[in-house]
């Protein structure tokens, strides 16, 4: 159903039409695709899995963890100031009247919190959590 009419040549009317197609098309392949996708997803959390296999493709599950912020509150208290000052920013205002929240440098909290030994570690770990992650599709080469 590709039309591969050179766009010089058409109306204006006909350029809008034959665009507005394409986009409805576009469209449809976009919610296929995103279905297909959750399909995926579907079947890795039945199957417990974090890949389908396939000698064709890759097709696997990517997971970060992220943490939350205010949990590394209890963190102030351990770590010693001078290690606090490169891993952490204290909530403040700036000249105009916006708030900034508490701000942590997650990689070297966590690089500190080796340091610091097993409480810092449990606030570390207690922090963490995985989302859903992204997945990674491609065809093997």
């Amino acid at each position: 159903m590709v039309d591969e009419t050179v766009p010089q040549s058409l109306s204006d009317a006909e350029l809008l039409r034959q665009y507005e197609d394409r986009l409805t098309i576009a469209e449809n392949y976009q919610k296929s695709a995103g279905r297909l996708e959750q399909e995926i997803y579907r079947r890795l959390e039945v199957n417990g899995g974090s890949a389908i296999p396939s000698e064709l493709y890759v097709c696997e599950l990517i997971t970060r963890p992220s943490y939350d912020q205010t949990a590394f509150t209890p963190l102030k208290e351990i770590f010693n100031d001078v290690d606090l000052a490169t891993c952490f920013e204290a909530e403040h205002t700036e000249t105009n009247p916006v708030l900034f929240p508490d701000k942590w440098d997650t990689r070297k909290v966590i690089a500190l919190a080796t340091r610091y030994g097993t409480i810092a570690q449990l606030i570390v770990e207690r922090a963490r959590s995985y989302g859903r992650g992204r997945l990674k599709f491609e065809r093997r080469p």
